[in-house]
């Protein structure tokens, strides 16, 4: 599609203004608060990614055979995966902000630990039930699941 790259660039200037204005939730930053609900941009930029990326290597402007192609599209991925910086150095340490952006992910850790090989039972596991993993219901469902049912 012609209007990939308008796409595109529309989301990065989302981005940059999120990275600046945006309203911080659960230890980051990443949504635009607009009167009726609030925009995650990454969740656009995912998919203006994927069009402009099919739309040049569809239209053999870019080849996945030449190295010089490669470090373009690269770059192009590079630019979201900044904003992205802090939560993937918290994937893989998340004992660098324990008491922040790393607590879900380390409560998550023990919450699967506390089920044990058998689980707790259904509802009666501590971690997920008392709210230790505070957005469970959201990414980390397996915790609690393991918590409950087992490893």
């Amino acid at each position: 599609s012609e209007y990939a790259p308008v796409l595109y660039g529309g989301v990065a200037v989302l981005l940059l203004y999120m990275l600046f204005f945006g309203v911080v939730a659960g230890g980051s930053r990443r949504w635009i608060s607009l009167v009726v609900f609030n925009l995650q941009p990454s969740e656009f930029a995912k998919a203006a990614l994927a069009l402009l990326l099919a739309t040049w290597f569809g239209q053999e402007k870019l080849s996945a055979t030449r190295t010089g192609d490669l470090v373009v599209a690269g770059g192009v991925l590079l630019v979201p995966f900044l904003y992205q910086r802090s939560r993937v150095v918290t994937f893989l340490d998340p004992s660098q902000d324990a008491r922040g952006a790393g607590y879900q992910q380390i409560q998550a850790r023990i919450t699967v630990g506390s089920g044990g090989l058998a689980g707790k039972g259904f509802l009666n596991g501590t971690q997920g039930q008392y709210k230790f993993l505070p957005v469970a219901h959201n990414d980390f469902v397996y915790s609690v699941l393991a918590e409950e049912h087992g490893f």
